[in-house]
């Protein structure tokens, strides 16, 4: 009830004389009135959430009540007053701890000014000094002192404590702690040839080791009850068996949900085209409120690579030798994403020894230039290498090559293909002609061949089908040599020889060594 309004509004019609009972109320107004309150006194105003923060060292034993206000005298002399802060009291915070206003009341109801002395009134008829005609009654309100409505907060209660809605949650455990957001993975390395759904391909280059395979639990907290479960979109069975849940790479096959668990394994059935790929299984749980939970497993899928393995091979000087570096020795592996093409895996071939990075083109066509001869290498692992002839005439030399293969997915690796290349000592021994002087045109035996001798060459040490050359002229001081390439020749006596005094080694008196000439020997790989 607004009694000021009342107030106004009754004065305006009164014309009833001042009595000594209103007099009485007037004395009593005056009492209340504010006191002490310097003209210097700094005023303290709510902030827009009604709270005042005290000044730094007050206590609440230094407010008091003064008519409608509160009025603080600091430690250090100050004076504060909060206007109407005894009937509208605030929530104030004192050296940082706040109190609220039904506190900070309850603390100042002892302060709080008691009614000057003098004539009272009543409109009950038990004081000295009665009061006039009860209308108009807003006189009446100068008894009552102005208060603060205080309403308790209303305790609330559940007619039927219960029934609670409560929420699911699901939770995925891959090996770590079990969470909403669980990460497993899997390696090509594992997969079979053939795959799961019968396609003959590359098995990966750790198969038996079940690396495509991994397994988890899943839990499944729903106080409500279950009311379903779907993975990717799929309905898990809550009373029997699930079919595997396709991915786009792999199956998830899930367990029967047994107390609260549900067992997972993912299997990985085929290569991907990628080196970095992963796929999502969404798992929701709803329950028959219509709450529901979720957790996703993603399953990272590590790539396979390829590994190629050295080569080495032994070739004789001036000799071809062949082989295949896919194959050979310990057989490269290209793993589970197969060759880059079919039977066209080989990529790249340099010389040199160098394998820490791929190397491209050189196959095929003529070959590449080693230092001890010509290497041809084709993309399915296929070379020839020809050694250069008479390249070293005592220790073996090795001729040092690399080459690079290639997965589907374009992973390389680069090894070594090294030639030792063997030296050929091709050997043939003197021969030695005799002739007749007798068969000469103006000899003692004209009509004989004694001046004429027919001979071979036997070599040896090289590769068959040797060739035969002289090294120095065909006429010699005595005669002439005529020598074949099959190594046959005939020596032809043209003069007689004559000296003095004659040789008498023999009793045919032979003159030993007399015409010499030089000539080589070329095995069929060039070695002379």
């Amino acid at each position: 009830m607004d009694f000021e309004a009342n107030r106004e509004t009754a004065h305006e019609s009164d014309t009833a004389e001042f009595t000594p009972a209103k007099a009485g109320m007037a004395a009593a107004a005056a009492a209340a009135a504010p006191k002490g309150v310097p003209a210097s006194a700094i005023a303290l105003a709510p902030d827009a959430n009604g709270v005042i923060v005290l000044p730094a060292g007050v206590t609440l034993d230094d407010l008091e009540v003064q008519g409608r206000d509160l009025v603080i005298h600091a430690p250090n002399g100050a004076v504060y007053v909060i206007h109407d802060g005894a009937v509208y009291v605030p929530q104030i915070v004192v050296d940082g701890v706040e109190v609220p206003p039904l506190n900070l009341a309850a603390l100042l109801t002892g302060a709080e000014p008691q009614p000057a002395a003098g004539a009272v009134s009543s409109s009950g008829g038990n004081f000295a000094d009665p009061v006039g005609n009860i209308q108009p009654a807003y006189d009446l309100g100068d008894l009552l002192p102005y208060t603060e409505l205080q309403f308790p907060q209303i305790e609330i209660q559940e007619i039927f404590p219960g029934v609670v809605n409560r929420t699911p949650d699901v939770l995925i455990q891959d090996g770590g702690p079990a969470s909403h957001d669980a990460v497993d993975s899997v390696s090509e390395t594992g997969l079979p040839n053939p795959r799961l759904n019968g396609a003959v391909e590359s098995p990966g280059s750790a198969f038996g080791n079940n690396a495509h395979i991994t397994t988890g639990t899943i839990f499944v907290d729903s106080p409500d009850g279950i009311a379903a479960i779907t993975i990717n979109g799929v309905t898990y069975n809550l009373s029997g068996a699930t079919a595997p849940v396709p991915g786009t790479y792999g199956t998830l096959a899930l367990g029967t949900l047994a107390n609260g668990t549900i067992s997972y394994t993912y299997t990985l059935t085929d290569n991907t085209s990628g080196n970095s790929t992963s796929e999502v299984f969404t798992v929701v749980v709803v329950d028959p409120q219509g709450d529901s939970s979720t957790a996703k497993l993603t399953v990272s899928i590590f790539d396979d690579t390829p590994t190629a393995f050295p080569n080495t091979n032994a070739v004789s000087e001036g000799s071809t030798v062949t082989g295949n570096v896919l194959t050979n020795g310990t057989p490269d592996v290209f793993g589970a994403d197969g060759p880059i093409a079919a039977n066209a895996g080989v990529t790249g071939v340099a010389t040199g020894s160098v394998t820490t990075s791929a190397v491209v083109g050189g196959l095929g066509g003529t070959g590449i230039v080693g230092q001890y001869g010509t290497l041809i290498l084709n993309a399915n692992g296929t070379y020839s290498y020809k050694a250069n002839a008479n390249i070293t005439t005592g220790a073996a030399l090795v001729d040092h090559f690399v080459y690079t293969i290639t997965d589907g997915d374009n992973d390389t690796s680069t090894t070594t293909l090294d030639i030792t290349v063997n030296n050929v000592t091709v050997t043939a021994s003197d021969n030695e002609a005799l002739v007749n002087e007798a068969g000469l045109a103006t000899g003692s035996n004209s009509a004989a061949t004694s001046e004429v001798f027919n001979g071979a060459i036997t070599a040896s040490g090289g590769s068959g089908g040797y060739t035969y050359a002289l090294s120095t002229s065909a006429t010699g001081a005595y005669g002439n040599l005529v020598l074949n390439a099959n190594g046959s020749y005939t020596y032809t006596l043209t003069k007689a020889f004559d000296t003095s005094p004659d040789s008498l080694t023999t009793a045919t008196q032979t003159e030993a060594g007399k015409d010499s000439f030089g000539y080589t020997v070329t095995d069929s790989n060039g070695n002379t």
